[in-house]
């Protein structure tokens, strides 16, 4: 079945990371209200970027938050999520690793998927060979980072659009984001 974008009620979080930009939104359940949608997907995202502290790049911080109400697209002030403190120097960021993401992928159990993108960290993809992620997968058992935020977003019980419990898969996949790459090419970035 298709679900219109606006099924559910959404919670957007814009961050900056590696000097650039970002947001990430989680669901919340139909027919749920503001503040139960935005507690449990605040504390996803703070629970998620917290696990990767150590990896994250130390001017992590969040931007703005907003509520959308289910079958709207009106923008609402929301809490933000906790500060996260992130601990890797942004110098030593290449242009590459400012534009990749580590990508997170989800089931619910009623059959509708889901990913949340994370940026902000310094795979040194381009100089680091021999390392875990150098086949652009990282599983939970080469990142124990990994394996505590899949851990605390399978604990919160987030919904995917149909409704059902999402389960988020023991992996993430690194790709160089499209968009921010022809900003690099552009000489934007």
């Amino acid at each position: 079945m298709d679900w219109a974008p606006d099924a559910t009620p959404r919670y957007i979080a814009k961050y900056v990371a590696a000097g650039l930009a970002h947001s990430c939104m989680i669901r919340g359940f139909r027919g749920e209200g503001q503040n139960a949608t935005v507690a449990r997907a605040s504390e996803a995202l703070f629970e998620t970027f917290n696990a990767f502290a150590s990896a994250l790049a130390d001017d992590f911080a969040w931007l703005s938050a907003s509520y959308i109400a289910q079958d709207s697209s009106v923008l609402l002030p929301a809490t933000l999520p906790t500060d996260v403190t992130g601990l890797v120097g942004t110098a030593g960021f290449s242009k590459q690793d400012r534009i990749t993401s580590l990508n997170l992928a989800a089931k619910s159990t009623l059959g509708s998927k889901s990913r949340l993108s994370l940026y902000g960290f310094n795979w040194t993809l381009d100089t680091n060979t021999g390392a875990a992620q150098e086949d652009f997968v990282l599983t939970a058992l080469e990142d124990p980072n990994l394996s505590l935020a899949v851990n605390q977003l399978n604990t919160l019980n987030l919904p995917g659009i149909d409704g059902g419990i999402l389960t988020w898969y023991p992996r993430g996949t690194i790709k160089t984001n499209d968009h921010w790459l022809r900003k690099v090419r552009s000489a934007l970035v």
